[in-house]
């Protein structure tokens, strides 16, 4: 789910014998709902920049894959296109904004495209036997991109190589930061450490050996059994200029760890669980000028904290089941001045829920799933003054959910089970 403009990307699946879906919009509004193409079921992924979006979707009873550019609306949505000489076979391309348009990794290399076939070009080929840059990201300083090579693109100027192939085992990720990157890498010597770099040679370094030797800070998938799955998982946000991360020291476990890009600058917020117990700190979400996040806690259970990037300043936000008991949140996105995540309490299952960061200002959005049942929701986007999240709410399986500036929550009713002119044409209270 992608918010494009004024209009929410989303794939909806059937659940038929041929499992299809449909790439659809929603503006938010009963009826406001647009079917844009038919797509392989579980094979959209897109990446808006303003009011357009890039597309990759695998066609329907087909391996063939392609592009398309998408304003959110029938009339704006181009023709699926495939960037170069691969025409087939399944290939999903990362995809950030960079410019008015976007930077694709592919097998060949980093392509600059503006979302039509006619505006694509490979601006850095790189030989897929040593990389293919599935790591990719960018920022108004330019992009980074690599696997187990490193590479910077600033705007109008040329690819500049930072680490070699061979240098390191592997970039693991990649997340802006300020005026630089922090990048997780993977290293014989040295295990999986954060790195950061400015975009230049001089300017890219190990920021430190926080577990000494040859073990590793930050615990990551294996690129190798699956390299096309999110290298990151919630481990590492950018707070303005600093990121935090998720690290073990090989002391203290695996804790919250906060970075400047500095030796001096990188150093562990909290022992949550104190000793080599982790609290395994997850869902780090930026927030303005704060950041919150899913830790363990010996008295509180897995619950909401929030931190400002400072020891003093890494606090509970709420304790939803009291106790060492835990309400494991989920789902956390940082919307409109608010935090809405799902958690689970004994009285109302899992739902909705949003917080200032405070106890007094924690409060249930939903019970959509009545009473100790669990309605699960999760990928909240808004999209004007409606939240929109999937939900089950026991009956209809999991369906599209709006809840309005009025407080309703009403239930957008598809039309492949209302036999209505328009998808989500309906609402139930």
């Amino acid at each position: 789910m992608e918010v494009t403009g004024n209009r929410l990307l989303y794939e909806a699946r059937i659940w038929t014998a041929e499992a299809t879906a449909r790439l659809v919009s929603s503006d938010g509004a009963i009826g406001g709902l647009e079917a844009l193409r038919e797509v392989a079921w579980n094979s959209a992924t897109c990446a808006a920049n303003g009011g357009f979006a890039v597309v990759h979707a695998q066609e329907p009873d087909s391996m063939e894959t392609g592009l398309l550019r998408t304003d959110g609306l029938p009339e704006g949505t181009g023709v699926p296109f495939v960037p170069g000489t691969e025409v087939s076979g399944y290939w999903e391309p990362p995809a950030v904004p960079f410019g008015s348009g976007w930077l694709l990794g592919t097998k060949q290399g980093l392509w600059v495209s503006d979302g039509t076939e006619d505006g694509s070009f490979l601006t850095d080929a790189i030989d897929p036997v040593l990389c293919t840059p599935w790591n990719l990201a960018s920022s108004p300083l330019g992009a980074l991109y690599g696997c187990r090579s490193l590479h910077f693109l600033a705007p109008d100027a040329s690819p500049v190589e930072l680490l070699a192939a061979g240098s390191v085992d592997w970039i693991r990720g990649i997340v802006p930061a300020g005026s630089g990157f922090a990048v997780v890498v993977s290293e014989e010597a040295y295990g999986t450490e954060l790195w950061w770099t400015d975009g230049t040679p001089a300017g890219t370094r190990r920021v430190r050996d926080i577990a000494p030797g040859p073990a590793s800070a930050i615990q990551l998938g294996d690129p190798l059994a699956a390299p096309f799955e999110p290298r990151l998982e919630g481990k590492v946000a950018a707070l303005g200029d600093r990121v935090l991360f998720a690290a073990d020291d090989g002391v203290h476990g695996e804790e919250l760890w906060v970075s400047d890009g500095t030796e001096a600058g990188t150093y562990l917020l909290g022992d949550l669980m104190p000793g080599p117990r982790p609290s395994s700190p997850r869902e780090l979400t930026p927030a303005g000028e704060r950041l919150f996040f899913v830790a363990e806690h010996p008295a509180l259970g897995r619950e909401l904290w929030v931190t400002d990037g400072t020891p003093a300043g890494t606090v509970p936000a709420a304790d939803l089941v009291p106790g060492a008991g835990s309400s494991c949140p989920g789902d956390l996105a940082w919307l409109d001045g608010r935090l809405v995540f799902s958690a689970w309490t004994p009285a109302w299952g899992r739902e909705a829920w949003r917080t200032d960061g405070t106890s007094a200002g924690t409060w249930r959005l939903t019970d959509i799933a009545p009473g100790p049942a669990s309605s699960s929701p999760g990928l909240f986007r808004q999209v004007g003054s409606t939240l929109l999240f999937a939900a089950n709410d026991g009956e209809r399986g999991f369906e599209l959910w709006g809840l309005t500036a009025d407080g309703s929550v009403p239930l957008f009713r598809d039309g492949w089970e209302s036999g209505g002119p328009h998808r989500w044409d309906a609402a139930t209270p």
